[in-house]
């Protein structure tokens, strides 16, 4: 980072840049009915918009699950591949592969509850990614530094994380108890 001591305002920036996005995202879907769907792009009306959203929304999740899956394999590296870095590139690369794998046929062998795990994957998932670990990195690399504005933006975050995973579990447990 050029300027080290913005650090805390980018943060704090893109942090509440990702928060207003998703609460925006998240009314503008349910206002328009769409809290109905299991999955957004069935919702939408037939036609060639929709097929080039589900398009872009594939390409988008081929070109981020890995990023998505990256604090699970630095995870899995520092436990698996303590001592051993005579092929540690390729190692990685395997097991990569081997998770993205296991993610995707995962989500093939669920089938027609796809929206059902989809929605417990993003309640419990996504709002760690987004809200949970950007927080506690933040605070474990600027706590000595951070004045009151920041603790109470992080708490704002971590709360409305809370909120949102708290609710988004809520619903996908009442989708499930309403199908079975």
């Amino acid at each position: 980072m050029q300027n080290p001591e913005q650090a805390q305002m980018v943060f704090f920036t893109g942090t509440m840049f990702y928060s207003v996005l998703v609460a925006t995202y998240g009314a503008f879907g349910y206002m328009q009915g769409f809290a109905s769907c299991d999955i957004i792009t069935n919702c939408l009306p037939p036609g060639a918009t929709v097929k080039v959203i589900r398009v872009a929304l594939c390409l988008s999740l081929l070109a981020t699950h890995t990023i998505t899956l990256f604090p699970a394999v630095e995870l899995l590296e520092t436990i698996i591949f303590k001592a051993d870095t005579k092929h540690l590139v390729w190692k990685k690369r395997i097991m990569c592969t081997i998770l993205v794998l296991i993610t995707g046929l995962g989500s093939a062998a669920i089938g027609d509850n796809f929206g059902l795990f989809s929605s417990f994957v993003g309640s419990l998932g996504i709002t760690s990614i987004g809200f949970f670990i950007p927080v506690a990195m933040y605070v474990a690399t600027f706590k000595e530094t951070m004045g009151l504005g920041m603790w109470i933006g992080c708490s704002w975050t971590v709360f409305f994380g809370l909120g949102a995973m708290i609710s988004g579990t809520y619903v996908a447990t009442l989708q499930v108890i309403g199908q079975s």
